[in-house]
């Protein structure tokens, strides 16, 4: 049993193509050739494990989708990670990882794939988390959506029980959506109430 685990763990690795999963020297000999070859790239050799993992068992297969989900987010990969959970069904744990990994990909530039993570979330979802909140109203903001940007913001400020560093931001981007809709006034306002936080919180 432990070779068959084992060699689902590596399959699966190699046929999710971008997981490298620590444990894979310690394989079924009989595939590591085909490891090595799609570490290289080899596109047979993908298609081959790829074929191999779809005939593993449904719960072999969402075993090893949770192992690889693990192990990428050991290795700084949490956004690559919730999609195997989503994969495997866990989507509550999907769901943290994404809130704590968006914003950080937002501040790398990647807009699109922010807002292809915030289309799959279900709008009850982000609303109940502070992170996944302040990450779409930055994408409303700088869109023509400046009045829903205001709103979700509106419940963060409002919340005397919120973080003061979030109540920040949250004012941060309402003046940023103000200023997309040319409303100069309302951005200095917003931007106002917490000027001397800004240096600190932003």
């Amino acid at each position: 049993r432990g070779q068959t685990q084992d060699g689902a763990e590596q399959i699966v690795g190699a046929a999710l193509a971008q997981v490298r999963i620590a444990r894979i020297g310690r394989s079924r000999p009989a595939h590591r050739s085909h490891v090595r070859e799609i570490e290289a790239g080899d596109p047979l050799a993908r298609e081959f494990l790829q074929a191999r993992f779809a005939q593993l068992p449904e719960v072999e297969r969402r075993d090893c989708r949770i192992r690889a989900a693990q192990w990428l987010d050991e290795h700084g990969q949490s956004e690559e990670a919730a999609r195997q959970l989503f994969e495997a069904g866990r989507v509550d744990e999907a769901y943290g990882l994404i809130e704590r990994c968006l914003h950080g990909v937002l501040l790398k530039g990647q807009v699109s794939r922010v807002t292809d993570w915030l289309g799959r979330l279900p709008a009850d979802e982000v609303n109940r988390r502070t992170s996944l909140k302040l990450v779409s109203g930055w994408i409303l903001a700088q869109s023509e959506r400046h009045a829903e940007a205001a709103e979700l913001m509106g419940q963060i400020i409002g919340d005397p029980g919120a973080d003061e560093g979030d109540r920040c931001e949250a004012s941060e981007i309402c003046g940023t959506a103000a200023f997309f809709a040319d409303e100069i006034d309302e951005m200095d306002r917003n931007i106002s109430l917490w000027s001397q936080s800004l240096p600190r919180f932003s």
